[in-house]
């Protein structure tokens, strides 16, 4: 099970711990993860959660740290300073 490190989005819904703390190694993530719309914090906490297999979820997190960085090139004026 993920360790817990009660990282919760902007409208309180809490984020599982593998995802968390993958946020946590990159403060650069971390940040345009914060700056989100919250509706686009629950998607990625959704889509985590959603994987039935460890495998898949490890997937989706890898996946999910590339599309967040992603959301910070497309969204420049969303992004947290770092």
């Amino acid at each position: 099970m993920p360790v817990n490190t009660d990282m919760i989005t902007q409208k309180g819904i809490a984020v599982p711990g593998d995802l968390s703390q993958a946020l946590l190694a990159d403060a650069r993530s971390l940040a345009i993860f914060e700056a989100m719309r919250p509706s686009c914090q629950r998607r990625y906490v959704n889509w985590v959660e959603q994987a039935r297999r460890q495998g898949t979820r490890e997937r989706r997190i890898l996946k999910a740290h590339e599309m967040i960085l992603d959301y910070g090139r497309r969204h420049p004026g969303r992004r947290a300073p770092v």
